[in-house]
């Protein structure tokens, strides 16, 4: 069986059902999945087909990679007695009578022998159309349940392909809102420090003037230098705007890639949000706070779906 179509993105949750006539009676195949780390398996089937459940699991892990899948399978109703054809055979039940009387005679049972002792061993009437009990041949049945199966879970497919294209929608406007304020952080990032720069270029002439420091006294004039250089390099955020650039791009190209994808944008997703946590424990501008609050709040959300992507 093919695997789903790598183009497309899929939701892991949905419910499609089949129906159809196995053993000369009318069954119903119900799928449910919900989102799973894995591919987690459930299946309630009649007892008939207890021996056809791992193929079952093989069929339904042909079409599924990522989900917890409950597959259900139920007889519609009853058969009806007119669907049936028994064959009394008197020969047998001659047979079987006289066996009986002999052994009420030897045992000394004085019940009298009743029509329904008789009817009671099996080859004594023949019944025709109602195999369910006993369906013959493993092969012959799988390749009528097959069929079911397989249609129940395309079905269930194609609602999760829907729910992923909403997903993917979703994801894409939520990518737009993320560059907008990484736009944004890169403009007030700038401003940001180029106001630091002149309150350090303040500071520091009012300490040069303050313990009069000369020209001559360059170890010392270097050592503030250095210090002051690295205040700046812990409040500056660029190299944290360029990873979260790359990390929004990727996220937007596996997007679009489509298929088997959670996993990947789960790891995307957990990326994006510590950069943006980096960049909240540098910054002390209030603009800037502004926007990296709204960026964790548009990463957490996509966190969510993306527990409910295949």
């Amino acid at each position: 069986m093919a695997r789903p179509n790598n183009s497309v993105l899929q939701s892991m949750t949905g419910f499609s059902q089949a129906e159809g006539t196995l053993l000369h009676q009318k069954v119903r195949i119900e799928v449910r999945s919900l989102n799973h780390r894995f591919l987690e398996i459930k299946t309630r089937l009649p007892r008939e087909f207890s021996s056809l459940e791992q193929l079952v699991r093989k069929e339904i892990q042909s079409h599924l990679t990522r989900g917890s899948v409950d597959l259900k399978l139920d007889f519609l109703s009853a058969q009806k007695t007119s669907q049936l054809e028994n064959t009394i055979h008197p020969d047998v039940a001659a047979h079987y009578y006289k066996q009986l009387q002999q052994l009420q005679k030897k045992l000394k049972i004085k019940s009298p022998i009743l029509l329904r002792d008789v009817l009671s061993f099996s080859d004594v009437v023949s019944r025709k159309g109602n195999d369910r009990e006993a369906p013959e041949g493993g092969d012959s049945t799988w390749s009528a349940l097959q069929p079911l199966i397989s249609k129940a879970l395309q079905e269930l497919k194609a609602q999760r392909e829907k729910e992923g294209k909403k997903l993917q929608d979703f994801y894409q406007s939520q990518i737009q809102k993320l560059r907008r304020n990484r736009q944004s952080l890169e403009e007030k990032r700038l401003v940001y420090q180029k106001s630091l720069d002149e309150k350090i270029s303040v500071r520091v002439h009012e300490l040069y003037e303050r313990f009069q420091l000369s020209e001559s006294q360059a170890d010392i004039r270097m050592r503030i230098a250095s210090e002051l250089s690295l205040i700046m390099d812990r409040s500056d955020i660029a190299e944290e705007l360029h990873r979260l650039e790359h990390h929004l791009n990727e996220f937007d190209s596996t997007v679009t890639q489509g298929g088997s994808i959670g996993k990947k944008l789960e790891f995307i997703s957990q990326e994006l949000m510590r950069e943006t946590n980096t960049m909240g424990s540098k910054s002390q501008d209030l603009p800037m706070m502004t926007d990296l609050l709204d960026s964790k709040v548009l990463i957490e959300q996509i966190r969510e779906q993306v527990l409910n992507t295949e």
